[in-house]
């Protein structure tokens, strides 16, 4: 049987955008580093809604769904020198992220 850590995983960032200027630079950085293709990982969604079927979203926050073929995957990119180095800093001050990863069903 195959391990839990073995399974494809989805990360799911929300973010309450403050700072576009600075949001624009890191989502720069993160498509020309290509990091989450080197992890396997792929872009699922990104942005805002299309719809609201229920609630309010509030209009400066967004999200981003990534697919990861692992949990150790999905780790192996978010505790890369690469990332939480050289990356992850462009995004400071720009606003606020919950950042969460859930296992694929």
């Amino acid at each position: 049987m195959s391990d839990e850590k073995d399974k494809a995983v989805y990360m799911i960032v929300i973010g309450q955008i403050e700072d576009r200027e600075k949001m624009n630079a890191y989502q720069s950085a993160l498509m020309e580093s290509e990091i989450y293709q080197k992890n396997g990982g792929f872009y699922v969604a990104f942005g805002k809604p299309v719809d609201m079927f229920e609630g309010d979203w509030p209009g400066n926050q967004a999200a981003v769904i990534a697919k990861f073929p692992s949990l150790s995957a999905a780790q192996s990119f978010w505790n890369s020198d690469v990332y939480q180095n050289e990356i992850k800093p462009l995004r400071e001050g720009a606003g606020t992220f919950t950042v969460a990863v859930f296992p694929e069903v």
